[in-house]
């Protein structure tokens, strides 16, 4: 702590642990880390660290909104011929499948009328 106290500054250094303890971590590895980003963007202050940071989440946001226009559409996807073919030709069926229904329910009923249901209600 000494050492950064010489290289930077006192005030510095409070500030870095005031930052630190803001967010939640309470360890002197976190603040090391402060003060050697601050050291490699030349801070001389704490006027000058606020700033700088202020700053720098300007440019993170102004780079993401570069690359989130930059993206490419999302390719719709084409549905198989087979698809709608099939789906036509079940829609044309109303009258087959009806009757085919009709047929199943006569079945039913005079299955339950003869006394094969088992217990089993529809």
């Amino acid at each position: 702590m000494k050492t950064w106290c010489e290289s930077l500054s006192e005030s510095l250094v409070v500030e870095a642990m005031k930052r630190a303890v803001e967010q939640g971590k309470q360890y002197w590895n976190y603040v090391d880390a402060i003060l050697v980003k601050w050291e490699q963007m030349s801070v001389r202050d704490v006027k000058d660290a606020r700033a700088k940071e202020i700053q720098f989440m300007f440019e993170k946001v102004h780079k993401r909104k570069l690359h989130s226009t930059g993206r490419r559409p999302i390719r719709p996807e084409k549905l198989p011929e087979w698809f709608t073919d099939e789906r036509e030709a079940v829609q044309g069926n109303d009258e087959e499948l009806e009757a085919e229904k009709a047929k199943l329910m006569a079945e039913l009923e005079a299955y339950r009328e003869r006394g094969g249901g088992g217990g089993v209600v529809m």
